[in-house]
């Protein structure tokens, strides 16, 4: 969320992949304290910048006709764009269960959306479930209370962490958007120069299902070794572009259990 308010206020792309539009930020954060925000703003925007992006750090902003007023007039005042409350659940005293409660707390976003703002919240989702395993994740579904938020919303990113390869990785999948076609599921690698304690994330292409990868992982890596006219090791594979290294090494023990 940090990096996205970054870099629309500066005009620089996501994930140094998507282009944005300059713009000024706000941003309505009850969770974290100002030195919090402060370290991980430094450890993002590396050198010092001057963005405008205006903080209501624990204010006690909660999403009434008052409050929406106030920042619908700080907002004005400063040419606001982007506005971002971080999370949804600090910022409300309603039932999360229950519809007609949360349908009121988004008609207080929608009083923002109609000036031209566009408004982001973050928003946990529930504990994933599987029953013996199986099943399908469905993430569109998967935000938690009432069905009410799903369907107020234009669009809805989900963000899952996974490690491979020893680095860590985003999957960011985009289960709905209104009246464009949606993203397909993408990466973005996190990476931490803890020397000089500077954060980055990059987009490291489309997500693939890690079954399906694998079984094309397998397919490529056989063609190629009876094609291959010389002796061949994991890194040539991985020079190759057949795959990254873990996913060639499980490839390749599913050849040998397969008696490829």
């Amino acid at each position: 969320v940090l990096h996205a308010a970054l870099t629309v206020a500066s005009g620089e792309s996501l994930f140094g992949k998507f282009q944005t539009e300059k713009m000024p930020v706000m941003i309505i954060n009850e969770e974290d304290t100002p030195r919090l925000l402060q370290e991980r703003c430094v450890m993002l925007m590396g050198d010092a910048k001057d963005l405008p992006i205006y903080f209501y750090i624990g204010k006690e902003i909660k999403l009434t006709d008052e409050f929406i007023g106030k920042l619908l007039a700080a907002a004005q005042e400063k040419h606001v764009g982007f506005m971002i409350f971080d999370s949804l659940r600090t910022v409300h005293q309603a039932d999360e269960n229950n519809s007609q409660e949360m349908q009121k707390v988004m008609d207080q976003l929608k009083r923002i959306t109609r000036t031209g703002i566009t408004v982001l919240f973050t928003h946990h989702n529930r504990k994933k479930f599987r029953m013996g395993g199986g099943g399908k994740d469905d993430s569109g579904e998967e935000s938690r209370g009432s069905s009410a938020i799903n369907a107020a919303v234009h669009g809805h990113i989900s963000c899952d962490e996974t490690e491979r390869d020893d680095k860590k990785y985003l999957v960011i999948n985009q289960p709905k958007l209104k009246a464009d076609e949606k993203l397909k599921p993408f990466e973005v690698q996190i990476l931490h120069d803890k020397q000089s304690d500077k954060m980055y994330f990059i987009y490291d292409g489309e997500h693939q299902d890690r079954e399906r990868l694998e079984t094309r992982t397998m397919k490529a890596i056989e063609r190629f070794v009876i094609e291959s006219p010389s002796w061949i090791g994991v890194k040539d594979l991985i020079d190759q572009k057949l795959g990254g290294g873990t996913v060639v090494r499980a490839a390749l023990k599913s050849l040998e259990r397969g008696g490829i």
